[in-house]
């Protein structure tokens, strides 16, 4: 089927090339160059049965493209010999392979129905095909009849053959297309127009493909051949169907006879004028004119010329050329009912990505995408170049990832049957932030094999970077799903991946939480360990007999004494997971003791903390971070949250005046803590200090303005204390403080404070959020009042 589809394609190449004018391409030694050097690759690798397939593809094009060129007769004689030859060479191998059958009947049976057998017959055919197109070039540079005659009835036979190909569509076709052309050449238009009028009700269910309207037009073409052009001395503006039909027929008989003579097309653009001014252009009018975008370039129709421009440029790859003359067609917003240009469109934006103006290519693709009604084709068309310019235009920026994947998105939607719909998943999967996403999108790869490992190494980048958050916030317990996923996608890794450091070390990490056998995983660690006290060949010995294939891998890393920080992290961190899993206490306080230290058991104590500050068991947690917290000194950040860590924990146990000798030392450590300050302030609450608590509060607040809610936090928590206290009217200055700033008072101390205020001793004061800031606020009178120090 792949071939059917290839050739069809081609074949509607070579019918238009037929009726559309053309100049030379590229170099005729070029050209046949190439043919060689597919002959050499034949030849180089005969067993190899899907290249010679290709190979018969790519023939294809050079055919075409030699007849798009009018190769000279010495080079098409050259490029004939060369298809003849690997012809035979195909021939060949076909006899090889139903030789080495011994004709044995199941075995003959199997060769017909295997891809190899597909992929020679239809070699075979495709040469056979080509070569009568090369024949019927050939026969009309042929000056002498008698071997003109010859040389179509070769041309003839091949397309008789090709025309046999009823499993192949463009075989089948173009050979019935070809006989028409070989009869033409011989002068019986009549039976020319029999087989092309034959050919055209038989494409007549796929009216719309470009195979049918290139046979419809060489049909036309032929009917005009038959009758004569008269030149036109006077055409009425006012005609009938009739007469428009007529003028159609002879626009295109002229463009045709100006095609072959390479002369102006006199009378087309007479003719054109009058169909276009009578409103006689429609879908198949253009198209048709398109179809000679040379001839009817080098006329006056108004802005259809540049149209045709554009088109023939874009046929000839002159792309700045062709991006000019689309823009300058599309300025002219010629409003036509029942005339579509979004193919037109969409070459315009063709042109522009071939010459790198991704940006207005982009713009184009984008408002062509928002158009209601696109035609299916022209829209699989768009969402694919769309990709293909923002490809191009790929960046690291957000917006340049995030234009990327939505083209792509798109793209897989409307082509998901597209060959490269797969390395467009792959790019949705990579540019992707969230990890169910992207393997959604990886799982939905249909062949992962063509993309070297690129979907295998995604998948497990993926898990990797997932499980990596999930252990960096201190929750291994959460992790231990990714990790199960992780220890399988590594092993569909390449083998040189595999090998690679950080994905071993990433895979100990992900057993270490997952492994069903902690213990087993646990001596193989102790192995790694041993094999520093052994000599250099028992060491290569004892690594290469270890069943465990990861363990081998750490084994040789580390007797060429460079593992590198990871894997040591790994080391370390995964032996502390399985101490944990295997309730190996003793283990485990061993590791903390070797925190900062010269040891083997050598772990960032940054990755320490949210594991100790996650456990659950609150005496465990308490443990582990005072035997941790020694080794974050030269770390103030990492040190800070350990000090949180254990006078909060002691503060859970009620032990409050371990809590307070901790906040005090805290305080000392970091002055300019506000943490410190509050935690000391807490906790002199908790042993009875109030006046302690009053004076770390007074710290934080005498620091800030009253404009931050930390001002306000602690402001009222030393009117608070002072209200609860024994001198309970040493709260009005405070509190009168507070109502000069009240304005700034955040919504989360409201409350707290018109609690305060109730509760004060301070007179019967109106108290308001909204209260003036004048108000002063004075110590109620009490008999026995004593007033404090000022």
């Amino acid at each position: 089927m792949k071939h059917n589809l290839c050739w069809f394609l081609l074949n509607i190449l070579v019918a238009m090339s037929a009726a559309v004018p053309l100049a030379n391409a590229s170099d005729d030694s070029e050209i046949v160059e190439r043919a060689r050097s597919l002959y050499a690759q034949a030849r180089a690798h005969p067993q190899e049965d899907a290249l010679i397939a290709r190979l018969a593809e790519e023939a294809g094009a050079i055919v075409n493209e030699a007849r798009k060129t009018e190769l000279g007769l010495e080079q098409l004689e050259t490029l004939r010999s060369i298809l003849d030859a690997m012809q035979t060479l195909v021939e060949q191998l076909v006899a090889k392979a139903e030789r080495r059958t011994n004709q044995n009947e199941a075995a003959l049976e199997r060769l017909y129905r295997s891809p190899a057998w597909d992929n020679l017959s239809f070699a075979n055919a495709a040469f056979t095909y080509w070569t009568a197109w090369i024949n019927l070039e050939i026969a009309q540079r042929v000056r002498i009849e008698k071997d003109r005659d010859e040389i179509l009835m070769r041309a003839r036979k091949g397309f008789q053959l090709a025309s046999l190909q009823l499993f192949r569509p463009g075989l089948y076709y173009g050979g019935w297309l070809g006989i028409g052309y070989v009869a033409m050449l011989q002068g019986q238009l009549a039976r020319s127009r029999q087989v092309i009028n034959k050919l055209d009700d038989a494409l007549s269910r796929a009216p719309d493909t470009p195979v049918r309207h290139a046979v419809s037009l060489e049909l036309r073409l032929l009917e005009a051949r038959m009758g004569d052009v008269k030149k036109a001395t006077s055409i009425s503006k006012s005609i009938s169907d009739n007469e428009a039909k007529m003028l159609r027929i002879e626009v295109f008989a002229l463009l045709e006879k100006s095609r072959r003579e390479d002369k102006p097309p006199a009378g087309v653009a007479q003719r054109l004028k009058v169909l276009i001014q009578a409103g006689r252009m429609d879908q198949s009018l253009l198209e048709n004119m398109m179809a000679y975008g040379q001839q009817v370039a080098a006329i006056d129709v108004g802005p259809w010329t540049d149209l045709a421009a554009a088109e023939y440029r874009l046929q000839h790859k002159d792309y700045g050329k062709a991006m000019q003359k689309y823009e300058a067609f599309f300025k002219e917003s010629i409003p036509l009912q029942g005339i579509n240009l979004d193919g037109y469109r969409y070459r315009w934006a063709l042109a522009a990505y071939n010459t790198g103006s991704y940006h207005a290519a982009a713009r184009i693709l984008e408002k062509l995408a928002r158009q209601q009604g696109l035609a299916a084709d022209i829209d699989k068309a768009v969402s694919k170049l769309l990709y293909a310019v923002q490809l191009a235009r790929s960046s690291d920026s957000p917006a340049g990832r995030k234009a990327m994947r939505l083209a792509a998105q798109q793209f897989v939607n409307k082509n998901p049957d597209d060959p490269d719909a797969d390395t467009a998943r792959l790019i949705i999967a990579q540019t992707s932030s969230d990890t169910d996403h992207a393997l959604e999108a990886l799982n939905r790869i249909r062949s992962k094999s063509r993309h070297g490992g690129d979907v295998e190494r995604t998948v497990f980048h993926f898990i990797a970077r997932d499980f990596s958050a999930r252990i960096a916030r201190g929750r291994p317990g959460l992790a231990i799903d990714s990790a199960r996923k992780g220890m399988a996608a590594y092993h569909e890794l390449p083998v040189e991946d595999r090998r690679n450091p950080l994905n071993t070390a990433t895979l100990l990490q992900m057993r270490a939480l997952a492994d069903p056998g902690p213990n087993e995983l646990l001596n193989s660690l102790d192995f790694l360990d041993n094999l520093k006290t052994a000599d250099v060949e028992t060491q290569q010995v004892l690594v290469e007999e270890h069943p465990d294939e990861m363990i081998r891998l750490l084994g040789y890393m580390l007797i060429k004494d460079n593992p590198g920080s990871t894997v040591v992290h790994a080391l370390s961190w995964s032996r502390l997971q399985l101490y944990d899993r295997t309730d190996n206490w003793s283990g485990l306080t061993e590791l903390m003791l070797a925190l900062g230290k010269e040891s083997d058991l050598n772990l960032p104590v940054e990755a320490v903390y949210p594991w100790i500050a996650e456990r659950e068991d609150k005496f465990q947690r308490l443990e582990l971070a005072q035997l941790a917290h020694p080794s974050a000194s030269t770390q103030p950040d990492i040190d800070r949250r350990f000090y949180r860590l254990i006078i909060e924990s002691l503060i859970t146990l009620e032990d409050h005046g371990a809590a307070y000798e901790k906040a005090r030392r805290f305080t000392r450590e970091y002055p300019n803590s506000g943490d410190a300050w509050r935690l000391l302030a807490r906790t002199a609450e908790l042993t009875n200090d109030p006046f302690e608590a009053d004076r770390a509060w007074r710290v934080i607040s005498d620091k800030l303005l009253p404009t931050t809610t930390t001002w306000w936090e602690a402001m009222l928590n030393r009117a608070r204390i002072r209200a609860a206290s024994t001198r309970p009217e040493q709260a009005c200055p405070l509190l009168e403080e507070i109502q000069r700033r009240i304005e700034h008072i955040p919504d989360s101390q409201e409350t707290v404070y018109e609690t305060i205020l109730e509760s004060s001793l301070c007179g019967q004061i109106p108290f308001s959020i909204n209260s003036s800031p004048s108000i002063n606020l004075r110590p109620a009178e009490y008999p026995f009042h004593i007033l404090g120090p000022s």
